[in-house]
């Protein structure tokens, strides 16, 4: 007869003890796999460990050995989700609470202008509380959109940048266009849970003003806590080549319409 473990439910107070060897000396969050340890044999989580070069606790170094031991009994409890200051109640083992995290309701987020270039807008919060945030405090940046929305472009060339958040759908988007590496990119995210992103998709309609020429590309939205930059990288965006944008231009200028619709 094969060999074989089982299970026993651990302990409250138990769990309670590893979840304590658990917290990271620094950010204070639950580590997670692989945990590292210094010297001396205090922990450190896998996100900070690169951003630090001693340990927060006795100040030895940081070594690249891991904690297996440690590793391991982490598998055998529940991790409480990380927004249970804001109001979760959830917990989940360890191969569940990241994605449980990933779309939590009480999760903090970033002011989605902060993405913006030269933005150092510090805010966060939950997401019932963006709307308000930015009507108070980056309301020139707000577009609220029922139907298409006509873009004017004075002057448009390839050092333009532009970023602003646009209601429409009862949802909160994030729009970046600027030219980079020769082409004209066009991101708008969704703000809010990443797996409601592909929802949502976005169009594009550039139309000559001296002839028939004409295009429209559309794209689904990605969610807001993916970087503009790896967006861009990926091709998960609208990227047409600037020296095509250029025939769009009347007098320098560069008129076209958008639109943000559920898929």
């Amino acid at each position: 007869m094969p060999n074989s473990v089982e299970k026993f439910p651990m302990d409250e107070d138990l769990s309670n003890s590893v979840l304590k060897e658990l917290e990271c000396p620094v950010c204070m969050e639950y580590m997670v796999s692989p945990i590292t340890m210094c010297e001396s044999g205090h922990n450190i989580c896998n996100r900070c460990g690169p951003k630090v070069k001693k340990c927060a606790t006795c100040r030895q170094p940081l070594l690249s050995t891991r904690n297996f031991t440690l590793e391991n009994l982490a598998k055998t409890i529940k991790y409480p989700c990380r927004n249970r200051k804001t109001g979760c109640e959830e917990a989940f083992p360890l191969d569940q609470i990241t994605h449980h995290q990933t779309v939590c309701l009480h999760r903090f987020y970033d002011c989605p202008l902060a993405k913006a270039p030269g933005n150092l807008c510090l805010w966060q919060g939950p997401r019932s509380e963006i709307k308000r945030h930015i009507d108070i405090n980056h309301k020139l940046r707000v577009t609220e959109a029922i139907a298409t929305l006509s873009v004017f472009i004075k002057a448009f060339n390839p050092t333009y940048k532009y970023c602003r958040v646009i209601y429409t759908l009862g949802e909160i988007f994030y729009q970046q266009f600027d030219v980079s590496a020769d082409n004209f990119c066009f991101v708008v995210q969704y703000v809010g849970p990443e797996a409601e992103a592909s929802r949502y998709k976005y169009q594009l309609t550039l139309k000559s003003p001296c002839g028939p020429e004409k295009i429209k590309v559309s794209q689904v939205t990605q969610g807001v806590k993916v970087s503009t930059d790896d967006i861009r990288q990926s091709g998960k965006c609208i990227k047409l080549p600037y020296d095509v944008v250029k025939n769009f231009l009347e007098n320098d200028d560069l008129k076209f319409e958008m639109s943000i619709s559920e898929v």
